[in-house]
């Protein structure tokens, strides 16, 4: 299962980009620092995301509680893996020639 990561989308000289959100040894997030080429740098400007599915999730502007929704969101994931209950989407009803399906 593939772990979520959490990015930080910062305003850096070369223009807004996504960066991964630095932790401390603890797994605790640090906020507001993020990791640019390998050093970390503090950019108070910026909101929370995590990439899923190749889309972006906002995740808010304090890195606690996106490190919180992430952490839920990986345990969701979990669950639906180990029961085999895949969240389903909502399905619309067929519809044969614009009128709805008679059983």
């Amino acid at each position: 299962m593939a772990k979520l990561t959490v990015y930080k989308y910062v305003r850096t000289p070369e223009g807004w980009r996504y960066s991964k959100a630095a932790f401390h040894p603890n797994g605790k997030i640090k906020p507001n620092i993020v990791l640019v080429k390998g050093l970390e740098n503090k950019y108070l400007e910026g909101s929370y995301f995590t990439l899923s599915a190749g889309k972006w999730i906002a995740l808010g502007d304090d890195a606690l509680d996106a490190q919180r929704k992430v952490a839920a969101m990986t345990a969701q994931r979990e669950y639906e893996r180990l029961s085999g209950n895949p969240k389903r989407e909502e399905k619309k009803p067929k519809r044969a020639h614009g009128h709805p399906q008679r059983n």
